[in-house]
């Protein structure tokens, strides 16, 4: 299927006057080892997560951990809108030739205008409102609002890494923020609630700030006219898809909040972090089938990997469903204390979601690398739409269980979106099969054959 040139006006890029450095220059690697390191990763991060958790249960019990939950749902809400689409856009530049200073000199510019902003915000809040527990929602907002900056600057300064193919630095970014966390929680948590805010946003800020000394050490370069505007053009529709997403997946702590207590926004949070590490295995293939997507103009060979991965994950979920089911009523008491058993229900209640998640990123990365973004636009924007009313309706008649399920049928209704889109350009294919058979546990034990000796 032929691709139509993006609207981001890159006909005449901006490498072609100035030269790259090499200690700037794209790393040369392999999308096998790649995969693998992002995995291992990914595999750690869930680990660290799932302490934090605990140690957050165990130290602040549910209202510690709904406060936690507000001011990161609030993160990721305002943190793509306040990005406008620049940690994509770096991404796709320094792919399609653009120096990486002169970029990395964009993300700058962007960290400069935002940080004065939000922090000018966040100080006048934290003066107005004093410290928590009083106004507690509001200190977690004003605190969130401290933490959008630093968040920003830190997705841009690992899309540059991405960029250019060092995705050991990519993913330590990440890692040491998870870790400085839970260090941070570990050794203050104790001494009172508030500190599950103010660790959030010192941790952010202490990686962000070493980053930024980094960058100014290796001196980025002015970017020119032309990449500002092709940058903010290309990043805007990226940036809406991300809010839209980020909708779907966090704005149920926003709309369940006047209905709801804070120690049952907690309890439901533990629900909802457990269902979301169930969905990694789709987001983390999603990420790399974009890019092999993208370098596959009919879309072929991928479209045979994305149905295979979509037949895997649909296993894993059920398998994954079956292990909740007879486990985790007696497993989440012990790990986060008795307080949060109801999550229990929670779970189940929100196994569906975690399922269309999975599928929802393998389609809508495959979409986009065919360019097609409207399905994940328009699908996510339906979704959002579902949920203030659904989760509104729900919290106010079964509280936050009527949130879980308000979530669950709005990412239903996300994820057919965009499997409409994909069935309307694959049809000429034949029908989808959901069901592994013995050809795709073939085509498994050869490439595990291909592998195991390596």
């Amino acid at each position: 299927m032929p691709r139509s040139r993006d609207s981001a006006g890159h006909g005449a890029s901006s490498a072609t006057a100035t030269p790259i450095d090499p200690s700037e220059r794209v790393a040369r690697g392999t999308f096998g080892s790649d995969v693998v390191v992002s995995l291992f990763f990914y595999a750690a991060l869930l680990g660290i997560a799932l302490a934090n958790n605990v140690a957050i249960a165990r130290f602040v019990g549910p209202d510690g951990r709904g406060l936690y939950g507000l001011a990161v749902a609030i993160v990721a809400l305002a943190g793509p809108i306040a990005a406008m689409g620049l940690p994509a856009a770096t991404v796709y530049f320094i792919g399609r030739g653009e120096p990486p200073r002169a970029v990395a000199g964009l993300n700058l510019l962007l960290f400069g205008a935002l940080a004065p902003l939000a922090l000018g915000i966040a100080g006048t809040g934290m003066i107005l409102l004093g410290t928590p527990p009083a106004e507690a929602m509001m200190f977690a907002t004003v605190v969130a609002i401290a933490v959008i900056p630093a968040s920003v600057y830190l997705e841009c300064e690992r899309s540059h890494f991405l960029a250019r193919r060092r995705v050991l630095a990519f993913n330590l970014c990440h890692t040491a923020l998870a870790l400085l966390l839970l260090s941070l929680n570990l050794t203050t948590l104790a001494t009172g609630t508030q500190w599950v805010l103010y660790n959030l946003l010192l941790s952010y800020w202490v990686v962000a700030s070493a980053l930024l000394l980094r960058r100014i050490i290796v001196r980025p370069t002015s970017p020119s006219r032309q990449l500002v505007r092709s940058s903010f053009r290309y990043g805007l529709r990226a940036a809406t898809i991300r809010a839209l997403e980020s909708g779907v997946l966090r704005f149920d702590y926003l709309l369940m909040t006047p209905f709801v207590g804070l120690a049952e926004i907690g309890i439901y949070a533990i629900a909802d972090q457990i269902t979301h590490m169930m969905a990694t295995v789709g987001i983390t293939a999603g990420r790399f089938l974009f890019a092999e997507s993208a370098a596959d103009e009919r879309g072929e060979r991928t479209r045979a990997k994305l149905e295979l991965a979509s037949r895997l994950v649909l296993v894993l979920i059920l398998v994954g469903a079956l292990v909740a089911a007879t486990s985790f009523w007696w497993l989440i008491p012990i790990l986060f204390g008795t307080a949060f058993a109801p999550a229990y229900v929670g779970v189940l209640i929100l196994i569906p979601a975690s399922l269309m998640r999975n599928l929802y990123f393998l389609f809508s990365t495959y979409l986009a690398g065919q360019n097609l973004q409207a399905p994940a636009m328009r699908g996510s924007g339906a979704a959002l739409a579902a949920e203030v009313a659904l989760v509104v309706a729900g919290a106010m008649a079964f509280g936050w269980h009527g949130a879980a399920i308000a979530k669950s049928i709005a990412t239903i209704i996300q994820f057919t979106w965009v499997y409409r889109a994909y069935r309307d350009l694959t049809r000429e294919y034949g029908s989808f099969r959901w069901t592994l058979n013995r050809a795709d546990l073939a085509i498994l034990r050869g490439w595990l054959a291909a592998r195991l000796p390596s």
